[in-house]
């Protein structure tokens, strides 16, 4: 092994033939850019993920506890103050949420009602891009037009109701009775309310479009929902992990309760994003796979440029398996220098667009939410891309070596029968 391993480096820096050099060169290439290209692709993968998930997770909680069956529970099912005392919980806020018809002037839109305790501005407060977070469930009963109940709605409901914050009238909110028979003809067959616009905020425009922010006191009045809530929103610190903290959790609740990560809370867009990964990394492997057949004709040329070396070897004693595991290890060796260098070339061009954006998507102020083409490197994308390399390159180098058969005249080994070449 030792003597096989010494002569296959020897061969690979050693002097060859001409051609055999030129498609050495280009097997080690070949390697180069596939691999690179391998690395570049998982990290703008990586990139693209991590966008996603700190736009989400600018509004998602870290962890949410819900019901497992039904969608509303009661308040006093969960413990609030036992689950504020587990380590790495900041808050727990109790939310309810529920379409409703909101109608402001001639305007009305179909949004989500949520209604928070005062913990949840701790989320709002940084995305506020007008007025203030100022949230109060107090109603006038007799004059609901001048309600003092006050609600903080996304940027895009705020753009469809046309709503002007420095002189605002109530919005009115529409609720269906629960437990009623709906007939629009009916007078009572919606709950009505009014509440005071008094500020609006922007995250991702699927959220822009949806949410209506109100206290839970008024939701649960409006939606007629006492003291029934439907989540529990958890917001951990930042050294805290949420896995373990939401494995704590869930031995504490029990299996009415299911606790959500981030992932989990959009379980069908992240799995959409591995699954394309996963697909992109197959078909990157097979073209790198048919990047390496400079590799396996390489490693052909170089049995038959050696022919003589394979002649002397095994007229020294040299077993079939010795001379067959000498050019394995030359295979490796090329791979393993194509990969290393390919691995070097793709994190620095990954580094240069992370750190400078060469790669642009457009300039300041244009709407892009972030202006170069994200990426990311990780650490486990260099152990993958390195073990996809070397799976190939095992594949590649058996090829040629298997066509090396035993001779019983040790001065004719396979080559015997091509044109000689002329010294």
């Amino acid at each position: 092994m030792k003597l096989s391993f010494f002569i296959a480096r020897r061969y690979l820096f050693a002097q060859k033939t001409r051609l055999v050099n030129w498609i050495s060169r280009i097997s080690v290439v070949s390697i180069i850019v596939g691999t690179a290209a391998l690395f570049i692709v998982l990290s703008v993968f990586n990139g693209l993920s991590g966008l996603v998930a700190n736009l989400y997770g600018s509004f998602d909680p870290d962890l949410k506890i819900q019901a497992k069956q039904g969608k509303y529970f009661f308040a006093d099912e969960v413990d609030l103050s036992q689950l504020q005392a587990i380590d790495g919980v900041l808050y727990c806020i109790p939310t309810i949420e529920e379409s409703v018809l909101l109608r402001y002037g001639d305007n009305q839109q179909i949004a989500v009602i949520k209604g928070v305790d005062d913990d949840f501005k701790h989320i709002v407060e940084p995305l506020l891009t007008d007025g203030i977070y100022l949230l109060s469930a107090q109603m006038d009963a007799k004059h609901p037009a001048y309600t003092r109940a006050t609600t903080v709605l996304a940027q895009g409901v705020h753009d469809n109701l046309e709503i002007n914050l420095h002189s605002p009238s109530p919005v009115e909110f529409y609720a269906p009775n629960r437990g009623k028979t709906i007939n629009v003809l009916s007078d009572n067959a919606f709950q009505r309310a009014y509440a005071l616009p008094v500020g609006c905020f922007s995250s991702i425009q699927e959220y822009n479009i949806k949410y209506i922010i109100t206290h839970l006191q008024f939701a649960r009045e409006l939606l007629d929902a006492e003291d029934e809530i439907s989540a529990i929103e958890i917001i951990l610190s930042d050294k805290s992990n949420p896995q373990t903290v939401q494995k704590t959790l869930q031995s504490m609740l029990g299996d009415e309760f299911v606790v959500l990560t981030q992932e989990q809370q959009h379980e069908l867009y992240f799995k959409t994003v591995q699954t394309e990964r996963l697909m992109t990394i197959t078909i990157l492997s097979f073209i790198l796979l048919i990047g390496t057949f400079t590799m396996v004709g390489s490693l052909f040329l170089l049995i038959y440029d050696k022919r003589r070396d394979i002649a002397i070897l095994q007229s020294m004693g040299a077993t079939l398996r010795q001379i067959r595991t000498l050019f394995f290890f030359e295979g490796l060796m090329v791979s393993f220098l194509g990969g290393s260098i390919g691995l070097l070339v793709g994190s620095g061009i990954t580094w240069l667009q992370q750190r400078f954006g060469l790669l642009r998507l457009g300039n300041e102020g244009e709407g892009f939410i972030v202006n170069a083409y994200p990426v990311q490197i990780q650490s486990q994308d260099f152990i993958t891309v390195f073990i996809i390399v070397m799976i190939i390159a095992v594949i590649a180098s058996l090829l040629p070596i298997l066509k090396i058969k035993p001779n019983a005249n040790p001065n004719r080994n396979m080559y015997d029968k091509l044109p000689q070449r002329q010294d």
